[in-house]
């Protein structure tokens, strides 16, 4: 299992990526909102 392990990180970055282009084609609102972090109630330092 431990020589597969970069084989399957690399599968899951690859299915990440794929699937990043995919929403950003077909759903560009939800491609959008990938990586969005919304922090409510913060203050600025």
């Amino acid at each position: 299992m431990l020589k597969a392990t970069p084989w399957l990180v690399l599968l899951v970055a690859a299915t990440g990526i794929g699937y990043a282009l995919y929403l950003k084609r077909r759903a560009p609102e939800r491609y959008a909102l990938l990586g969005r972090t919304v922090l409510e109630e913060t203050k600025e330092r």
